[in-house]
């Protein structure tokens, strides 16, 4: 999240963040999400969401400017402080479970992912940490069971971590990068719903990678149309219920965002009123369809999309060869189509 101009001060870096982050619905997440910033002495919180203060019990002004060891306590464990301190110092991902304080003074698990966000020249930026609470402490896993769980957890986090933080690169090297954290914070947010669907599917599906695509992207439309809509604008949701691997549900998420964000703020500049549709269905020969469209003004037909001067489209177009899908766009009389075709494995 560097983008060359370095800010030392973490007030301003937290008014920055919470003021978007908070329009991105982060309070209703439900994990805690902090960020801290290693360039200033100490490595103190610059962020901390409203989860985090509401699981603590401390206030924002009393996390902002502070190291967070001010959450340890008699019985926190030192291994799991020590685990903490190594991966700081040697700039890598740390998974633990660890023994916190509320600021009452009463004790409670948190189960911590901490991992360094790196700027576009590769050094150090930011430490972002997801804290989740746990309601009894830890079993110890046995390596057949709860352990493999756990490792295709953290698998999951890397892989939709790595894609925040190829996004929070690209959009560092974005001309308006001082004020874009609202986008930021929407693409983000894409890839937290997906954790709330695998929870959801995990739990009736025992734990399966797989997610109801349907669903995810019901949600992801919900959530941008709520952000990006107005009340003239309508969002209508045509979407089957089709099995994929998270990874996958990932990217199809992001690139539903994108979209529709750009129907949203762009097609209907000079309409009061719009239509978009989100559709995705499963083909008889099992290529899964995704496709938004609105009637808008349209896409002009010498603006090429996307193009590689648009942070967006180059998202999408990435995203789709990363999928092997194939991509087309239909600048029809009325408003613009775009269709994603996926092809069956």
């Amino acid at each position: 999240m560097h983008d060359g101009n370095k800010t030392d001060d973490p007030s301003l870096t937290s008014e920055i963040l919470d003021g978007h982050f908070r329009k991105a619905a982060i309070s209703v997440l439900p994990f805690a999400l902090t960020i801290s910033n290693p360039r200033i002495d100490d490595n103190p919180l610059v962020y901390v969401s409203p989860a985090f203060c509401r699981i603590t019990g401390y206030a924002k002004e009393s996390c902002v400017g502070r190291n967070c060891r001010f959450l340890q306590g008699a019985n926190t464990h030192p291994d799991a402080v020590a685990a903490i301190r190594e991966g700081i110092e040697k700039e890598r991902e740390v998974n633990v479970d660890l023994l916190n304080y509320r600021a009452d003074g009463t004790e409670f698990w948190n189960r911590l992912l901490l991992a360094p966000l790196f700027d576009d020249d590769g050094e150090l930026a930011y430490f972002m940490g997801i804290q989740h609470e746990l309601r009894d402490a830890p079993k110890q896993q046995n390596a057949n069971g709860d352990e493999t769980v756990l490792e295709e957890l953290q698998h999951r986090v890397k892989n939709h971590l790595a894609m925040v933080v190829s996004m929070i690169r690209m959009q560092s090297r974005s001309e308006q990068a001082g004020s874009d954290y609202k986008t930021l914070a929407r693409r983000v947010e894409t890839l937290q719903l997906l954790y709330q669907e695998l929870s959801d599917a995990g739990v009736a599906r025992h734990n399966s990678d797989m997610v109801p695509l349907g669903a995810y992207i019901s949600r992801v439309a919900s959530a941008v149309s709520h952000l990006d809509g107005r009340e003239s604008i309508r969002v209508n949701i045509d979407a089957d219920e089709i099995d994929v691997e998270s990874q996958r549900a990932g990217q199809f998420g992001l690139i539903v965002s994108e979209l529709l964000t750009n129907a949203l703020q762009h097609a209907f500049e000079d309409q009061r009123n719009g239509l978009v549709t989100v559709q995705l269905k499963q083909l008889t020969n099992g290529v899964v369809r995704l496709r938004v469209s609105d009637d808008g003004a349209g896409i002009p037909q010498d603006v090429e999309w996307p193009r590689d001067g648009n942070l967006g489209g180059r998202i999408v177009q990435g995203l789709v060869n990363d999928l092997g899908a194939l991509l087309s766009v239909d600048r029809g009389g009325i408003g613009t189509s775009v269709t994603l075709d996926l092809p069956a494995r």
